[in-house]
């Protein structure tokens, strides 16, 4: 939601950072995450933990190196949040992951 927001608020590039990668990332982060939605709600229980998953790696990754590489400072709350996320994502995959079906 917040990518979504800086994108209908700042335009196309919202970020400005100077690093042209992080900023693409940034803004595909717009339909990236809302094809997660998307496969979560139409049932693809494998595709979109996975999707979520990588997603957020990536996106962990990218601010860890805005905050500590870039010393873009504002990025130290921001970073928690996901962080926490992140674990919340990594733990709920055993809960949505399919089960394999069992023969009685």
């Amino acid at each position: 939601m917040s990518h979504g927001r800086d994108f209908w608020t700042h335009g196309w590039r919202p970020y400005r950072l100077g690093v042209m990668p992080l900023d693409a990332f940034w803004t595909a982060l717009i339909v990236l995450d809302a094809l997660v939605v998307g496969l979560l709600l139409t049932g693809r229980r494998r595709s979109g933990p996975l999707l979520a998953l990588t997603i957020m790696a990536l996106d962990v990754a990218a601010n860890s190196y805005a905050l500590f590489a870039m010393s873009v400072a504002h990025f130290a709350g921001k970073l928690v949040m996901q962080a926490a996320f992140f674990g919340f994502v990594v733990g709920s995959i055993t809960f949505i992951w399919p089960r394999p079906e069992t023969s009685a």
